[in-house]
């Protein structure tokens, strides 16, 4: 085959398209967060309330709010990627849930280490 075919610029302009589309749908390179304990007690016993989620480089992912301020452990299943200098979080269906460097609004509670177990959110803010 002709090498010189395949730099032909009606075939380039589309492969640069599909290439361009999938990389920025097919997002960053994994995180790997931490985790809940499965088995372990129920910690899920405050109310959502208002505060950030940032990253870390020792917890990945810490809320921080005007009570406090404490590593995430998220659900099983549910992991990270990066995107640009932030970390997204996925659900198990792979739903974009929460985001660093935005505002963070979960429900969940402290266990015995002093980690925040997320058990849920009220929402997402939109993508900055």
């Amino acid at each position: 085959m002709d090498k010189r075919y395949l730099l032909r610029p009606k075939l380039l302009a589309p492969a640069l398209a599909l290439t361009i589309s999938l990389a920025a749908c097919g997002g960053g390179s994994p995180v790997t967060l931490k985790h809940i304990t499965p088995g372990g007690p129920n910690n899920c016993y405050l109310p959502a309330f208002d505060g950030k989620l940032v990253s870390d480089t020792t917890a990945v992912t810490v809320f921080i709010s005007q009570y406090g301020r404490w590593p995430v452990l998220w659900p099983a299943g549910w992991t990270g990627r990066s995107s640009g200098s932030e970390v997204e979080v996925l659900d198990p269906r792979g739903t974009v849930v929460a985001r660093t460097g935005t505002s963070f609004s979960p429900s969940g509670g402290l266990d015995a280490d002093g980690n925040w177990e997320m058990c849920g959110l009220v929402s997402l803010p939109p993508a900055g």
